[in-house]
């Protein structure tokens, strides 16, 4: 954000606060908080400040959202101003692509494994990354790659890296006759501040 007093005189007291839409989590702040506030202070005529926020896009893909900056501050004998400028953002892809690797068909009470292929395609390295898998009737789960952290269908990946990727690999078995089209549906949620934001998924 670039906040320039093309004025002559000092602006005074200046407060700047940024919001955004639903689908951006701001990452600046605590506790990825609604609204973002930060102190320009004082600035004289014709002088410029930057500020730098950074957002996690979280809704879906080629979807717009909007990021808001207001600013007040105090203009000669003390009386409040305030300017707001509103900027459109459309999100493109997500941040985490995942992609699912199944059998075409399977034959009834048979082992099979399935693969979740996923990939951090952004700049941000993600300190913690759930993945959470939706068992189709009548799955059987056997084993997976990794420990499952919570009722064999949940894993805890910790951090990942930037252009970073990976795969997990879960077999199970449909129990009877098996159905000639089954799906998976996977999500892929990132831990900030104590929270889970869902940022992609696949079926």
């Amino acid at each position: 954000v670039e906040i320039k007093n093309g004025a002559d005189a000092i602006i005074e007291n200046a407060e700047l606060k940024i919001s955004s839409s639903g689908g951006l989590v701001a990452l600046n702040g605590e506790g990825g908080a609604k609204f973002i506030t930060e102190s320009v202070g004082n600035l004289g005529g014709g002088s410029l400040a930057k500020k730098t926020f950074r957002f996690l896009p979280i809704a879906e893909e080629d979807s717009q959202e909007d990021i808001k900056a207001s600013l007040g501050y105090s203009a000669g004998g003390g009386t409040r101003f305030e300017a707001i400028e509103t900027e459109d953002v459309l999100i493109n892809e997500s941040a985490i692509k995942v992609a699912i690797k199944k059998p075409e068909k399977i034959i009834g009470g048979s082992d099979f494994a399935i693969g979740v292929d996923y990939e951090n395609t952004s700049d941000f390295d993600f300190p913690s990354v759930i993945i959470q898998v939706q068992y189709p009737n009548g799955f059987r789960y056997v084993s997976s790659g990794l420990t499952p952290d919570k009722f064999n269908n949940e894993w805890r990946l910790g951090e990942l890296r930037r252009r970073s990727k990976g795969v997990l690999e879960i077999t199970g078995a449909l129990d009877g006759s098996g159905e000639d089209v089954f799906s998976f549906p996977v999500a892929f949620f990132v831990e900030f501040f104590g929270k889970s934001y869902r940022v992609a998924e696949s079926n």
